[in-house]
């Protein structure tokens, strides 16, 4: 293990030791993520209206691709939808839209933590790329169903990951 100047071993990353067990987990989360928006993956029988409602974009993303980065709390860079939250928390009747935009935000707020999670592990690289099978893990589950996604997905993906991203350039 590596030694400072002083004789003292560095402190491990908090990440470090869980890299092997979530990272499958996570790049096969968003493997799921990716297929949602894949039309073929979907059981038949699922109304396409029921489908377009679910993968709607959703106000957080919408305002954030407008330009308001305060009063949404964040610029869709990666920070968490909770505007809809507080709403669909206080409605006093449950009704199929409440139902479906908490699907919406459930949706958004997994995603953008899953990514956010792959980019964390840009800070413990040689236990990432040490990690067994570590490319075709990351290869097969977060570029499956990719020509699906849409442009709002590939804005987070590319923002949270793009130092994951470029060790496939390199």
């Amino acid at each position: 293990m590596n030694q400072d100047a002083s004789g003292a071993t560095p402190a491990q990353h908090p990440l470090a030791s869980i890299v092997p067990l979530a990272l499958p987990l996570v790049a096969q989360t968003i493997s799921v993520l990716h297929a949602l928006w894949n039309p073929q993956s979907w059981p038949a029988g699922i109304p396409a209206t029921l489908q377009a409602e679910v993968l709607a974009i959703t106000t957080y993303e919408r305002n954030s691709f407008l330009g308001d980065h305060e009063g949404t709390g964040g610029g869709g860079g990666g920070a968490y939808d909770t505007e809809d939250a507080s709403t669909l928390v206080s409605s006093s009747s449950i009704t199929i839209a409440s139902e479906l935009a908490a699907l919406r935000l459930y949706l958004y707020n997994l995603r953008v933590a899953c990514y956010q999670f792959m980019g964390q592990l840009t800070q413990v690289r040689d236990v990432l790329y040490a990690t067994p099978s570590f490319a075709q893990i990351v290869t097969t589950s977060t570029f499956a169903n990719i020509d699906f996604i849409e442009l709002r997905h590939w804005r987070h993906l590319l923002s949270t990951n793009g130092c994951l991203l470029l060790f496939f350039i390199y």
